[in-house]
């Protein structure tokens, strides 16, 4: 195997449906062989099939080798953001 893609369908209220790729990755060795592209054409075939009008991802704010080819591939930068997180300790009496 030289490279995967992770993608499922997702509807929210302020995008409505939609696909979403959570990974879309291709061995070091197989870079710039046409395998990102040739997933990222399943993906946008399955999502249209599926009558999900357009495809979402995030990529990290390094990665601007990723960013440009996600842009030569017609994808725009819609948003920038942070993430957050938070440990959640259960409330004593309840683990």
């Amino acid at each position: 195997m030289v490279g995967w893609a992770h993608i499922h369908a997702s509807c929210d209220f302020e995008r409505g449906p939609h696909a979403v790729i959570e990974g879309l990755v291709v061995d070091a060795a197989a870079r710039r062989g046409g395998v990102a592209t040739a997933l990222l054409e399943a993906v946008e075939r399955w999502a249209a099939e599926a009558g999900l009008p357009f495809v979402r991802l995030h990529s990290h704010v390094t990665r601007a080798e990723a960013h440009a080819f996600y842009a030569r591939r017609g994808f725009e930068q819609v948003a920038t953001s942070h993430q957050y997180r938070k440990v959640c300790s259960p409330r004593p009496g309840t683990a």
